[in-house]
């Protein structure tokens, strides 16, 4: 909150924290982080400089063990940055990847 208060003249893209798949989805661990999702979402409503990127990607888009993203998960997290930063810069161009691959 500090940093984001102190830079309001600053573009300040975050990210979520996205669900760990290798624990079940009732985890203390998956519970924390769908609540301090929540309040993330909040403090960014609250401040016109401060973006959102929603990390919530199916299982199919993450490594075996359910941890980490796979290659097709992290290229839908890089098109998600890519449109976010042509949001914040006014451009609407089309992102890097097709639309097939949106979530």
């Amino acid at each position: 909150m500090d940093f984001i208060k102190g830079d309001n003249h600053t573009n300040i893209v975050l990210a979520n924290v996205p669900i760990q798949y290798d624990l079940s989805y009732n985890s203390q661990i998956n519970k924390g982080i769908r609540v301090y999702n929540k309040k993330l979402m909040e403090i960014t409503k609250e401040h016109k400089q401060v973006a959102l990127i929603e990390i919530d990607i199916d299982r199919k888009y993450h490594t075996r063990h359910g941890l980490h993203l796979n290659k097709l998960g992290k290229l839908l997290l890089t098109n998600k940055i890519t449109q976010t930063i042509y949001t914040i810069l006014g451009n609407k161009q089309n992102t890097v990847m097709s639309e097939k691959f949106e979530i």
